[in-house]
This record gives C-alpha cells, structure tokens and sequence, in this order.
C-alpha cells in the first residue's frame, strides 16, 4: 500500500505532498471493542487463551503517538516526503506476559516460552500460526530517531501502552 502511495504521488497524483506513518504493534488506551489485531498479544493472555507464548520479539508504540505523528507530520512541511518508523521500544512476548503478571497478579497469565519446533509443529494443525513462523526467535530493531528528532515525540514507553491497553480491554468488558 505504501509504494502504491508513492508510485501515485509521482504519477498521477503529481503535486501533491506525501508523508508516511509506519507504526508497529499499536497498543493503548481502546475507545471501542472493535480493536487491532494488535491488542491480541494483551487480550490472549488476560484471556488464558494461550498456555505460553512464541518467542515473539515485537516493537510496540503507542496509539496516541501514532495519532501524534499524523499530526504533527502535517504540521511540519519538513515532514513532506518522508517516512517515519514510529516505535517505543520491543519486547519479548514473555516479558509481555511479566509486565501484566505484575500488574494483575489475581489473573493466572502465562509465564512460560514455547520452544520454537513445538510452535512449528502446532503450525501444521493450527493456520493461525503459520504467519509468525518466519518470526520466531527472531530481535527485531527499529530506529525512531527520526520521527524523534523531526517530529518531536517522546514516546509512551511500551510498559504504559501495554497497561493502558489492559486497563481498556477489562473496562470494555473484552475479558
């Protein structure tokens, strides 16, 4: 979808200005139930829906910095014809699992890591793990010092995002 957008800025759609916000894993404070896919690494736990985790490494940010890198990057015409990696920091699913152990000590979440060949074997019965299969184990790094330094944000640490994201699906009633 991005090179598309790119493509079309410099075809058809000459003259007009483009920016582009790539956040990973969006979490925080939920409006509705109607949520990311990305709530699933908080809502699966506080659920027991997963007895342990991958060994998922993922980068998190949170929603009310993505909704200010918009902003601010229309704001800004330094911004124009840039893209933004819009990360707070990564974690491992596990350590996922510890910041909600802290937080919730009542709620019996996983505190366990699925070693990966039984993740791949779970693969052949389960299609819903296929697509992490190529990121198991796997660091994964992303560098904001972009949008930090062009855009002015200092990002919700992935620990609020990952409570405020808790705190919502609980007041929603999603678990």
């Amino acid at each position: 979808a991005e090179r598309a957008a790119w493509d079309y800025v410099r075809g058809e759609g000459a003259g007009l200005e483009l920016t582009v916000i790539n956040p990973v894993a969006v979490l925080g404070p939920a409006m509705s139930k109607d949520v990311s896919t990305s709530l699933g690494m908080v809502i699966a736990p506080l659920r027991r829906s997963m007895p342990a985790y991958p060994k998922l490494h993922q980068g998190i940010v949170d929603v009310r910095d993505v909704a200010k890198a918009h902003v601010v990057a229309m704001e800004r015409p330094e911004a124009a014809g840039e893209r933004f990696i819009v990360c707070a920091d990564t974690l491992w699913f596990r350590e996922v699992g510890a910041i909600l152990r802290g937080a919730y000590p009542d709620r019996k979440i996983p505190r366990y890591e699925l070693p990966t060949w039984m993740v791949r074997i779970m693969a052949r019965s389960n299609p819903n793990l296929v697509p992490v299969l190529p990121n198991l184990s796997r660091r994964r790094c992303y560098n904001n010092r972009k949008a930090r330094e062009m855009l002015g944000i200092d990002f919700i640490p992935a620990r609020e995002a990952l409570l405020a994201s808790a705190e919502s699906a609980i007041g929603l009633g999603m678990v």
